[in-house]
C-alpha cells in the first residue's frame, strides 16, 4: 500500500516484507520531498505491535476524528493518523537499531497531509496488511 500526500511530494509505503527473512516481516518506506530537502528511509523487518486495536480505531476514526488510531512497531516505528472535519495528517516514524545493539539508533519521523477522500481505502488496506479484515 502507498499513500501520498495531498500536494504529490511524499509518501510512505507499508506492505509485508519480501526480504530473507525467517519470520513474517513487514516493510515500510517513506520518501519526502521538501524544497531545500530530501529524505528517505526503509526497513524491511518491522514487526507491528498493535494491528488489531489499530484497525478498530481506525475504523472508528472515519467518523470521530477525535481519536489518533496509531499503529506501533518495532524499532520506534510507527504510523498514524490524527485529523478533523477539514483536514486528515499521516504521522510516521521509521526506525533500526545497528546490528540490533541499543547504542546505535536511527530513526526518520514526519508528517504530512492526506485527502480525505483516500481515506476509507487507506481503512481497508490496513485491515488487509494487518490481516484484521
Amino acid at each position: 500500500m502507498k499513500i501520498t500526500s495531498s500536494d504529490r511530494k511524499c509518501w510512505i509505503s507499508v506492505g509485508r516484507s519480501t526480504g530473507a527473512h525467517p519470520h513474517e516481516a513487514f516493510a515500510v518506506e517513506a520518501f519526502v520531498q521538501i524544497g531545500h530537502g530530501r529524505f528517505q528511509a526503509r526497513n524491511e523487518d518491522v514487526h507491528w505491535l498493535n494491528g488489531r486495536e489499530f484497525v478498530e480505531d481506525l475504523d472508528k476514526f472515519m467518523t470521530n476524528r477525535a481519536l489518533s488510531p496509531r499503529l506501533n512497531g518495532t524499532y520506534d516505528s510507527f504510523v498514524g493518523l490524527t485529523g478533523s472535519a477539514t483536514s486528515v495528517t499521516l504521522e510516521f516514524a521509521i526506525g533500526d537499531a545497528f546490528r540490533g545493539e541499543n547504542t546505535h539508533r536511527y530513526l526518520l519521523r514526519g508528517s504530512f497531509d492526506i485527502e480525505q477522500d483516500r481515506l476509507l481505502g487507506i481503512v481497508n488496506e490496513f485491515k488487509a496488511i494487518t490481516g484484521e479484515a
